[in-house]
């Protein structure tokens, strides 16, 4: 919920993005795949890049890895929009996959042990990871048992970002004593974007409509695959901030009371908040100084730090 200021418009982020051309649109925007199978994720971004080729889309960026054979909720970033890349691959992740187990434990010992690792867990990447192999933290927030068929496991499971399945498998089926290994999986949400808000896009959509638009002129289709990059933003606590402040902003200068038009109230001291424009804009991402009530009781100072800046030279240009 937004705390404002009394007579303070807010709009609904971001209304000029509708009103961009698809030009526009593709210098910031993002595609969220359904990644098929058989592709490591470099690769899609690769092959949608060229799908792309000719529309001005010079730079793909992909937003967490997945297996090869794994498919789902796969986020791509497109030109200015990759600058976001970190949000992207930092979200929290949601997925649905088949786990094969060696032997056949009791129902209530596999619930038990899906629960056990329910919290903070400590996992060892791979061997063939691109990463150290040096233990490592990941919270898993729920790990739900949905289906079993003898020893095949239908499971959910919402974790931190960075967390192998795959090992989490493996480490399921060391504490049952019997083995076990990941056999399907599908990643159903990636941060704010899920397969069940929001119409998950496949590659031949790219392909058609971008043809369209280049061969026949027809920009619509091609539109209503691209979201605004500020909807990466969805898990982050919104503070919006006056037109004089943008420009300071983008310097990155911290935000002072003064210029806050609106702040979401559930930020505390220490929040991490993304910062926008009154017309929806990404401007930075940064961390609360104090809790919301007190950022708009407050009328001076400096009330947020500023910890890396989404916005490019355009948005100065119209605000300088």
């Amino acid at each position: 919920m937004l705390m404002k200021e009394e007579g303070a418009s807010i709009a609904t982020i971001p209304p000029v993005f509708e009103q961009e051309s698809l030009e526009g649109m593709l210098h910031s925007g993002l595609i969220i795949l359904d990644k098929p199978d058989g592709f490591v994720c470099h690769d899609v971004a690769s092959m949608v890049k060229e799908m792309l080729a000719g529309t001005g889309v010079v730079k793909v960026g992909h937003g967490g890895t997945l297996d090869p054979n794994a498919t789902g909720v796969l986020p791509l970033a497109l030109n200015h929009a990759t600058i976001i890349q970190d949000i992207l691959l930092s979200g929290s992740k949601e997925y649905v996959g088949v786990m094969h187990l060696h032997g056949s434990p009791p129902e209530s010992e596999l619930e038990t042990v899906a629960r056990s690792f329910v919290g903070d867990i400590q996992q060892l990447p791979p061997d063939r990871s691109a990463v150290k192999r040096a233990p490592r933290v990941r919270h898993i927030e729920y790990l739900d048992i949905l289906e079993r068929e003898d020893r095949d496991v239908l499971f959910k499971v919402d974790c931190d970002a960075g967390t192998y399945i795959r090992t989490l498998c493996v480490d399921i089926g060391n504490a049952l004593g019997c083995g076990a290994h990941l056999t399907e999986l599908r990643r159903t949400r990636s941060g704010c974007f899920s397969e069940n808000n929001i119409q998950l896009v496949i590659a031949q959509d790219i392909d058609t409509t971008a043809r369209a638009w280049l061969e026949q002129g027809d920009a619509s289709g091609l539109k209503m695959l691209v979201q605004p990059m500020e909807r990466a933003f969805g898990e982050y606590s919104r503070l919006i901030i006056d037109d004089q402040a943008i420009k300071p902003a983008i310097r990155g200068n911290g935000i002072k009371a003064i210029d806050v038009v609106a702040i979401d109230s559930l930020v505390q001291e220490g929040s991490r908040v993304a910062i926008f424009t009154k017309a929806g804009e990404i401007i930075a991402r940064g961390r609360s100084m104090m809790p919301a009530t007190t950022i708009l009781e407050k009328r001076a100072g400096f009330i947020a730090r500023i910890s890396k800046i989404y916005a490019d030279s355009t948005m100065l240009a119209r605000y300088r």
